[in-house]
C-alpha cells in the first residue's frame, strides 16, 4: 500500500517491502529513485519531483528504491555511513534550486537489508506557499503531479496555482474570523466565564484543504494513557480539566468559578488539525493585566500547541494568531524597570496580525515577540519590556 497514510516515524522495512509485493506504481503521491546523482540533469530531475509534490497533493520521494517501468522492484538502499551526508546534500540541492522555499519537508532513513543499508523517505507536504518553481542552471520550470507522475504546468495552470495560493490565505483568515465571531458571542466550543478573552490559534496551512482530516478524538484516550500527550492536550490555562469528544473534534476544558458548567479555559483540536486555545481568567475587568505572567502563559501554550499539532500528524507550516477580546479599558501592568506607564486599551478587541511558522520553527518566545510588541504598542509603548535587546524573553 502507499505510505501516505503512515506517520513518517512509523515507516519500517516491512512497509517498503509491501510496495514491492503489491507492485505499487509511481504516481500522484509516491516516486522512486535508486540514487540521485551529482550531475546537473540528475539534480534537475530530482528538483522537478520534489516541486511537483509540493504543487500537487504532497507525497513521498523514496531514494534507494529500484523501479522497473515505474513499479517498485527492489531495495538496494545506500550505505548507512553515507546517510547523513546524503540528506544534507539533497537538502542543499532543494534549498538552492526551488523558489520559494518549500516549508515542512521531512526526511527519514529507514533501515533495510538487516540494518546494513538504508532507504531515504523524503516526505514533501502539499504547499500553500507556492506554486514552487525549479530554478536551476538558467532554466525556470513549474511542475505538478497526477496519477501518471509529474508533468510541466502550462501558463493557465501556473496562473491558477497562484490564485489558489492566495485563496488559501483568505480561507485561513476566514476560519479565524468566524471563530472570533462565535467567541465574542460566547458561542465557542464551551460556555466561558463572562470575562475578556485571550484567544490563541495554531492552524496548519494544510487545513484549508477540505480533505484534510485527522482522528483527533484519539487525543482523549491517549491523554489518559500517555502523560506527554495528556500534558499537551490541556486547556490554555487551568490545573484540572475535562477531556471530551465533541462535534468539532476533541476538547479539554477547565471548569471554574461558581458556575461549574462554565469554563475558565479550553483547548479545542479540530478534525482538520487546527488548534484553538481560549482563556477567560487571565484578563479580568477593572484589573491590571499581569504583563509578565500573561506573556509567560502564552509562550508556554504556544510551545505545547506546536508539539500537539505535530503529535496529531499535522505538518508545518502553521498560522499562529493571537487575539484579545473585550479588553477595552484594561491596562498592562508596568515592570519596575520600565519608566513609562502603559495606557488603557482604547478599543474593545485587539486582533493581531497572523504569523506563519515554518519548520524548523524558532522558539515560541521569538514567534510571539512581534505580537507582544503590538499589544504594548496599543498601550502607547514601543515594545514589550520583557525582552532584552537581543530578543531573549527575560522578564524582571
Amino acid at each position: 500500500m502507499p505510505l501516505s497514510g503512515l506517520r513518517l516515524d512509523a515507516i519500517t522495512e516491512a512497509h517498503l517491502q509491501g510496495l514491492i509485493e503489491n507492485e505499487v506504481r509511481e504516481g500522484r503521491r509516491i516516486d522512486y529513485k535508486e540514487t540521485v546523482g551529482g550531475g546537473d540533469e540528475a539534480k534537475r530531475e530530482f528538483l522537478r519531483d520534489v516541486s511537483s509534490f509540493a504543487n500537487a497533493a504532497g507525497g513521498d520521494l523514496l531514494v534507494g528504491v529500484a523501479e522497473t517501468d515505474g513499479v517498485a522492484s527492489g531495495l538496494p538502499g545506500m550505505g548507512k555511513a553515507s546517510v547523513d551526508g546524503e540528506i544534507l546534500r539533497l537538502e542543499n540541492v532543494i534549498r538552492d534550486g526551488i523558489e520559494p522555499r518549500i516549508p515542512g519537508i521531512a526526511t527519514r532513513a529507514v533501515d533495510v537489508s538487516s540494518g546494513s543499508q538504508a532507504v531515504l523517505v523524503m516526505r514533501v507536504p502539499r504547499s500553500w506557499a507556492g506554486p514552487h518553481m525549479v530554478k536551476f542552471k538558467g532554466r525556470s520550470e513549474f511542475y505538478s503531479r497526477n496519477s501518471a507522475g509529474k508533468y510541466p504546468l502550462d501558463v493557465t495552470e501556473i496562473r491558477a496555482a497562484f490564485v489558489g495560493s492566495e485563496s488559501a490565505r483568505t480561507r485561513l483568515r476566514s476560519f479565524r474570523t468566524e471563530r472570533l465571531g462565535r467567541l465574542a458571542a460566547n458561542d465557542g466550543s464551551v460556555e466561558l466565564l463572562d470575562n475578556p478573552k485571550t484567544v490563541l490559534h495554531v492552524v496548519p496551512v494544510i487545513a484549508v484543504d477540505a480533505s484534510t482530516q485527522y482522528d483527533v478524538t484519539e487525543l482523549v484516550a491517549r491523554g489518559a494513557a500517555d502523560p506527554n500527550t495528556g500534558l499537551l492536550f490541556r486547556p490554555l490555562r487551568g490545573m484540572a480539566w475535562n477531556p471530551n469528544i465533541n462535534y468539532e473534534g476533541a476538547i479539554a476544558w477547565a471548569p471554574g468559578g461558581t458556575n461549574e458548567s462554565a469554563a475558565i479555559s479550553y483547548t479545542q483540536v479540530f478534525r482538520n488539525g487546527a488548534i484553538e486555545g481560549v482563556d477567560a481568567s487571565m484578563l479580568e475587568r477593572d484589573q491590571l493585566i499581569p504583563s509578565s505572567a500573561f506573556e509567560r502563559e502564552l509562550i508556554g501554550a504556544l510551545d505545547r500547541y506546536l508539539a500537539l499539532a505535530r503529535a496529531v500528524g499535522a505538518p508545518p507550516p502553521y498560522m499562529v494568531a493571537l487575539s484579545l477580546l473585550g479588553v477595552g479599558g484594561l491596562r498592562l501592568s508596568r515592570p519596575e524597570r520600565f519608566i513609562e506607564q502603559p495606557r488603557p486599551f482604547n478599543r474593545d478587541d485587539l486582533i493581531l496580525p497572523e504569523i506563519v511558522v515554518e519548520d524548523p520553527a524558532p522558539q515560541p518566545h521569538t514567534i510571539l515577540k512581534p505580537l507582544f510588541d503590538v499589544i504594548w504598542n496599543a498601550s502607547g509603548l514601543a515594545r514589550s519590556p520583557n525582552y532584552t535587546s537581543t530578543g531573549a524573553w527575560q522578564p524582571p
